[in-house]
């Protein structure tokens, strides 16, 4: 009985730290490019309605962040919803990149390149 508690009690804690390790690369925050100016809050949430649940919403000049509470989300959304069309412009929609979290949660940049400038 012991024996079993403690290989339960390292399983979980190995299978904890394997997610961690996987997950490093991919952040629960998308990128947002080639959003339309008029875009608000409101409409990215619709957007992104069924993709689990968001913590934060960013908008920019021409693009955006969309942060997720679950990385599963966001590699949802993004497979999903990215080239789709919203407001009238086929955005793009990827996984941002990695920032380190001592500045502002916004910035870092996005997921290269689509940042509505074509």
């Amino acid at each position: 009985s012991t024996i079993l508690l403690w290989w339960l009690l390292c399983a979980f804690v190995c299978l904890q730290f394997i997610t961690k390790i996987m997950s490093r690369d991919r952040a629960p925050r998308v990128f947002l490019g080639r959003l339309p100016r008029d875009a608000r809050e409101r409409d990215v949430e619709k957007f992104f309605r069924g993709f689990g649940r968001i913590r934060e919403i960013n908008l920019k000049n021409g693009f955006g962040f969309v942060e997720f509470d679950d990385y599963k989300d966001a590699d949802d959304a993004v497979y999903e919803l990215n080239h789709k069309e919203f407001l009238g412009e086929r955005i793009t929609v990827e996984h941002a990149r990695p920032t380190s979290r001592s500045g502002s949660s916004g910035g870092g940049g996005g997921g290269g390149g689509g940042s509505g400038m074509r």
